[in-house]
């Protein structure tokens, strides 16, 4: 079942609750998808439950295919806001009052539209500073940060390196491409802490049977956690290579892997990383 970033865990709770399977028997996987930062990310889980649904009582594979303009009204939407402002200035023409009221389409569920509207009017202030109004909290010109820091359960994230005999490396982890980068990142990192050629790593689509619990893609979140996770595991595996490489310094990356090998050195490893909450707040 291949599903938006943010939703892959959720599509297992609810496809367990629907088919009584365990989550071990339902795997979600996703190559990339749009970002839907604010949007009814939770619109596409009742496509999901359907199609899960038909297999489960028919017993046969099912592919459903939206055209764009079918997908755009079944599972994506964001708010349509209208606002309504009074600015008040000084002769100066510094500002000296906000009054605000804004008016959000959440449609027919909730799904994360109390959040957006919350965040809506919390933040619609931006830096500007407002005597009727709280101020921003930072000195740097933005109010909305990165990360979940309210969500301590978010900080935490895996990885999975393997090696095979014949020198190439497959990866993977628990967050989703949306073209911001993430997967380009995540091989960059093997290469580098691997000390290879990226075109000997393949990063296939995430999927839960890879990593089983898998973080929200939210708040610019994936690479902060990601990195760390995957660079741990390639750690692992650096150290478990370093005798035979000291022994025979000169041999290449295939043939110090095949060696490995030979000698019985486990070529996988796994990374994980979980943030403290001061380190989340910080």
């Amino acid at each position: 079942m291949s599903k938006k970033p943010c939703t892959l865990s959720k599509d297992n709770l609810f496809l367990r609750l629907f088919t009584g399977l365990n989550s071990n028997k339902v795997i979600c996987h996703a190559i990339r998808a749009d970002g839907d930062f604010s949007g009814k990310e939770l619109r596409n889980t009742v496509s999901c439950i359907t199609i899960a649904l038909a297999i489960y009582d028919l017993q046969l594979p099912i592919r459903v295919c939206y055209t764009r303009a079918e997908d755009m009204k079944l599972t994506g939407h964001r708010h349509p806001v209208k606002i309504i402002n009074k600015v008040g200035f000084l002769n100066s023409e510094k500002l000296k009052s906000l009054d605000i009221r804004l008016y959000g389409n959440g449609g027919y569920s909730t799904d994360p539209s109390q959040i957006m509207i919350e965040r809506a009017t919390l933040h619609c202030d931006n830096i500007y500073k407002c005597e009727n109004m709280r101020r921003g909290l930072t000195m740097i010109g933005t109010k909305f940060g990165i990360e979940a820091t309210s969500v301590l359960f978010f900080h935490q994230a895996g990885a999975l390196v393997n090696i095979y005999k014949n020198g190439s490396v497959l990866i993977a982890h628990g967050g989703v491409g949306i073209d911001q980068g993430l997967q380009l990142k995540m091989l960059s990192i093997t290469a580098e802490q691997l000390g290879i050629d990226i075109s000997l790593i393949r990063l296939p689509e995430t999927a839960r049977d890879k990593i089983s619990n898998i973080t929200p893609i939210v708040g610019s979140l994936s690479s902060n956690l990601y990195s760390p996770a995957l660079i741990y595991a390639c750690q692992q595996l650096r150290k478990k290579l370093v005798p035979l490489k000291l022994k025979h310094p000169t041999l290449t990356w295939r043939i110090l892997i095949e060696q490995e090998y030979y000698e019985r050195i486990p070529l996988f490893a796994n990374g994980f990383l979980f943030c403290s909450r001061e380190l989340s707040e910080s």
